[in-house]
């Protein structure tokens, strides 16, 4: 790698890059071990290049020395008539190179690239439904300090739980209740409808969950009708959420049920922690799987300049 980074701005990662990526990644963040799958499902997949779709569309920048990268996307978060929200999903920056230029050039690529597809803001963080991380986490001090350096400010902390994949006694699904994996079409389908008609914000997350063989339902055999789901590895493996109950049947065991279900099937891949992310009720999941606190990520945004014209197609 050359010692003048800034001699070369980013350039446009393609799919052929993905070794470079996760290589960087393995040195910039070694503790989360993001794999090629993960990097390429939050990237590349034909689900995040569609500008009208749930998930938006997706690019990435990196240094020609292979010194930084970024991913962004950008989604009509607050619906298709309002100005979509532009996401720095991910941003490494080699521990060797920091500190020079390369992290301000590479949000300087994707918040232009952003603007130029209409978005009204960038924020680094908050990306849900899909994500790798659901901030910046409060220990990477380079990284928040970067953020505020550039104009970003904190818009709320999201407190993400972990948990060991096998516990002492997982708890039984109620009497009534089967808990299953989402395994058929049919399956599918009664687990988008009923995420449409009680959790329409989580149906994106359940829909790819279910279509990878990640989610979990729960139905209710004398009704005949599910009353809840919940899913994993939707953006990242071993990462839980959504877990979704029908309003109707709180406080029944559904959700700890569920969860036990997901947490075998992290196991049996081979994973010995879950990470839970987004958590809003702490109690339920310190409770029923013996959750800790894993990191508190902050969510960080700034107001970008109106820019005529697009640039469809950029960065892909």
């Amino acid at each position: 790698m050359s010692d003048a980074p800034g001699a070369a701005g980013p350039v446009p990662w393609g799919p052929d890059r993905l070794g470079d990526l996760t290589g960087l990644c393995a040195a910039a963040l070694p503790d989360e071990r993001l794999s090629p799958d993960d990097l390429e499902s939050l990237v590349w997949a034909p689900d995040v290049q569609d500008p009208g779709g749930p998930f938006g569309v997706s690019a990435v920048w990196g240094m020609p020395d292979g010194s930084g990268a970024v991913v962004a996307s950008v989604r009509h978060t607050l619906g298709p008539d309002a100005p979509p929200t532009g996401y720095v999903q991910l941003l490494v920056v080699h521990p060797a190179r920091r500190r020079r230029g390369v992290a301000r050039a590479l949000v300087g690529a994707a918040e232009e690239w952003a603007a130029g597809r209409g978005a009204s803001g960038m924020q680094a963080g908050g990306a849900a439904p899909l994500y790798l991380f659901t901030g910046v986490d409060s220990r990477w001090l380079d990284a928040v300090c970067c953020f505020e350096a550039l104009g970003y400010r904190r818009v709320v902390v999201e407190l993400d739980l972990a948990c060991p994949t096998r516990v002492g006694r997982r708890a039984p699904a109620p009497a009534g209740i089967t808990v299953r994996p989402v395994v058929t079409d049919g399956d599918l389908a009664e687990l988008v409808e009923w995420s449409a008609r009680c959790w329409p914000a989580w149906t994106a997350e359940l829909e790819r969950a279910g279509a990878a063989g990640t989610a979990v339902i729960a139905r209710d055999v004398d009704a005949g009708e599910v009353v809840g789901a919940a899913a994993h590895s939707v953006g990242r493996l071993g990462v839980v959420g959504p877990v979704a109950v029908d309003p109707r049947v709180h406080g029944a065991g559904i959700g700890a049920s569920m969860m036990a279900e997901v947490l075998e099937q992290l196991s049996v891949a081979g994973l010995s922690r879950a990470e839970i992310a987004w958590v809003s009720t702490v109690r339920f999941y310190v409770r029923s799987c013996g959750a800790t606190v894993l990191r508190a990520s902050q969510v960080l945004r700034r107001d970008l300049p109106a820019t005529a014209g697009t640039t469809a197609g950029a960065g892909r």
